[in-house]
C-alpha cells in the first residue's frame, strides 16, 4: 500500500466524522416535531460509523441508544441518575442502561 491510499482514507474518515456531527445536530433539531425522523438520523450515525470504521465522538455517543437506535433527550426519553460515582443513563424506549464514571473527573477538579 502506498501513502496516497492512507491519505485518501484519512480524508474519508474526517468527512464521515463531520457528517456524524451534522446528523446529530439535525436529530436534535427534529426531536420535538418528528421523533421518528431523529431516530432515523441516529441510526444513520451508527451505520456511517460502522461503514467508515470511525469512532462516534463521545459527546454524541452518550446520547444515542445503541439498542433501539434512538436519540436520547434527558427528561423526554432518558433518565439520568447518579449512583456511586457513576452517571447511569437509562433509555425509556427499550430500558437499556449505560454507566459513565465521573469520580476521576471530580478528584482532578477538587
Amino acid at each position: 500500500m502506498n501513502r496516497k491510499y492512507f491519505k485518501q482514507r484519512f480524508k474519508e474518515q474526517e468527512a464521515a466524522v463531520d457528517r456524524i456531527k451534522v446528523l446529530f445536530d439535525l436529530a436534535k433539531q427534529e426531536f420535538n416535531k418528528h421523533p421518528e425522523r431523529s431516530s432515523h438520523y441516529a441510526s444513520l450515525i451508527i451505520s456511517t460509523a460502522k461503514k467508515m470504521k470511525v469512532r462516534i465522538p463521545s459527546r454524541i455517543k452518550r446520547f444515542i441508544c445503541m439498542e433501539c437506535n434512538s436519540l436520547l433527550v434527558p427528561g423526554k426519553n432518558l433518565i439520568v441518575r447518579s449512583i456511586d460515582g457513576f452517571m447511569v443513563y437509562q433509555c425509556l424506549k427499550c430500558g437499556n442502561k449505560k454507566k459513565y464514571g465521573y469520580l476521576k473527573e471530580k478528584k482532578l477538579k477538587g
